[in-house]
């Protein structure tokens, strides 16, 4: 009798190590922003779909592998492609020349281990040599790795529009940023952000809808145009 169900307990383990893998869950990550009660939300759908918001300020909403921005001003609300805007922001900044005697920016740390809302992660310093640097906890935690993604990808095309232009390629910033992105998942970022909490509660696609039509280039062009901006009217309060 003991042989028959120690046999059971084995094919039982071989059938649950040879079963598919459940399909990946719903994530939203919600960071403080300073000592403001400003948050941000990140909400990443299994399909795929994802919303970066800043509470009253804007979002960022990945749709059917596009990435669109929203914002509003106070006569219009502004839906774009996140490549048309980045383009349109970077067509009005002038070109940064190069400065050899910029300071490079340089990574250090990755000694000391922290933990932010619960989650092991690794402290590292990103700044100029002999100047204060900026502390950054990065977190390897396998379950985080979608939230790291989409901090990767939204890092990307940030860079993409200040390279050259804000930021003097000379600096080595970008290469820094990088580096330490891919490290893992960003938990915490000086003062000036830090994750709260991390759960897998089913998302309400509806998060992922456009709340407008997508503005071309040229009406993006125009909708920038100088003026006062009002808070993001799409993007959901933080829940609490």
């Amino acid at each position: 009798m003991i042989g028959l169900r120690a046999a059971a307990a084995r094919l039982a383990l071989i059938l649950l190590c040879a079963a598919p893998a459940p399909a990946l869950a719903d994530i939203t990550a919600r960071y403080a922003i300073g000592d403001s009660k400003l948050s941000f939300i990140v909400e990443i759908e299994d399909g795929g779909d994802s919303r970066f918001g800043v509470d009253g300020v804007f979002s960022v909403i990945r749709q059917d592998g596009i990435d669109y921005v929203v914002f509003t001003k106070p006569d219009a609300r502004i839906v774009a492609r996140l490549d048309d805007a980045v383009a349109a922001l970077r067509s009005e900044m002038p070109a940064t020349a190069a400065d050899a005697k910029e300071s490079p920016f340089l990574i250090g740390g990755g000694t000391t281990e922290v933990q932010v809302a619960g989650r092991a992660a690794i402290a590292w310093t990103i700044g100029p040599k002999g100047e204060q640097a900026l502390e950054a906890a990065i977190s390897a935690d396998p379950e985080l790795a979608p939230i790291g993604a989409l901090w990767r990808r939204l890092a990307e095309t940030a860079l993409t529009a200040l390279e050259g232009r804000i930021i003097p390629a000379a600096s080595q910033f970008g290469p820094r940023l990088r580096e330490l992105l891919a490290k893992g998942t960003v938990v915490r970022i000086g003062s000036v952000c830090e994750l709260r909490s991390v759960d897998h509660v089913e998302i309400d696609p509806h998060r992922f809808d456009l709340p407008g039509p997508v503005a071309s280039p040229a009406e993006l062009r125009e909708m920038l145009k100088p003026g006062p901006f009002t808070s993001d009217e799409v993007v959901a309060p933080d829940k609490p």
